[in-house]
């Protein structure tokens, strides 16, 4: 068996293995609390992958991913609350619409690269968070917008928690199979090649200007996704969603701690970072501290994640 082939059964292996991991986590964590955490989790899945396509794999420090999460749940929600959408079709408009409001954003920020880029995706989140906040007549502002109409199947809305779970996992599945293909591919390669040397791969003909807008742009679809399902999951959106300390630090996190540049890294990170911080609650008011020394902790002695960490180790064993 050659090389290529040896790769591709591994890899589908790895895919099956963490796919009836997330089957059975429902089962493990049985209480109705814990599922909906493991809701959370999964829908942060989504919306980790946004920004690990930028940074894990084309190297593009996005703080802005938040925004792109709010534009597709407010999106979401004013097309169903306001002009009757059925939820898919609000869907696709949320995700297409953000998606060109994110290759446009990447056309103008990513000639500027680096930290003005960094700057510039800043900026556009709290213009999003600014927008939600002030546009009164659209989005109720500081209220937010209440009452989404609940994930359906079949025209029949989901209202168990279980029935949820297993419908956010199929299109975490679906997003984590299409991230694995894409990246396995020449784009994949490409973004790559842009990571580690952008000069070079521009020398072999890779534009990095072109392949990051591409990665840009995916990101920002795939957030937009996970805004949908956050708003129909949680039945409303508020500013809050733009807000760098209440969601952008903690996507950054699960990918840097998960393993950014794996396509599993932001499973287990956004598991780790949904629970820990609930189940430190006894801890009143250390929780906080608590949660800050396990992060360094973590930053200090897993600096490039658990999943390139756990592959390293058992390379060794081997």
């Amino acid at each position: 068996m050659d090389k290529k082939n040896i790769k591709i059964k591994r890899s589908s292996l790895t895919f099956l293995g963490w796919t009836t991991v997330l089957c059975i986590i429902p089962f493990v964590f049985s209480s109705d609390y814990s599922r909906h955490l493991c809701i959370n989790a999964l829908i942060y899945i989504m919306l980790a992958q946004g920004l690990n396509i930028c940074l894990g794999y084309c190297g593009q420090m996005s703080l802005g991913q938040a925004g792109f999460f709010a534009i597709g749940g407010y999106v979401f929600a004013i097309l169903t609350t306001k002009f009757g959408f059925f939820w898919w079709g609000s869907t696709i408009i949320a995700v297409i619409m953000t998606a060109l409001v994110g290759f446009l954003l990447a056309v103008i920020g990513m000639r500027a690269r680096g930290s003005a880029f960094i700057v510039i995706s800043i900026l556009f989140a709290r213009v999003v968070r600014l927008v939600a906040l002030n546009w009164t007549d659209m989005t109720n502002g500081q209220a937010g917008i209440l009452s989404i109409p609940r994930m359906a199947f079949f025209g029949n809305q989901l209202t168990s928690k279980l029935s949820i779970y297993y419908y956010v996992l199929i299109f975490v599945v679906i997003i984590q199979f299409l991230m694995e293909r894409i990246i396995d591919s020449k784009i994949g390669r490409a973004f790559v090649a842009v990571k580690q040397a952008d000069s070079l791969a521009a020398s072999l003909g890779i534009s990095p200007y072109h392949y990051s807008i591409a990665a840009f742009t995916i990101g920002a679809a795939v957030s937009a996704f996970a805004g949908c399902f956050h708003a129909s999951f949680a039945q409303m959106v508020s500013p809050e969603m733009a807000d760098f300390n209440n969601v952008m630090l903690y996507i950054i996190m699960m990918v840097v701690v998960g393993g950014r540049g794996t396509i599993w890294g932001p499973v287990v990170g956004a598991f780790l970072f949904t629970f820990l911080p609930e189940y430190l609650r006894f801890a009143d008011m250390l929780r906080m501290p608590i949660f800050g020394l396990i992060l360094i902790f973590l930053v200090l002695f897993v600096p490039d994640g658990f999943i390139p960490a756990f592959t390293k180790l058992t390379r060794k064993k081997k």
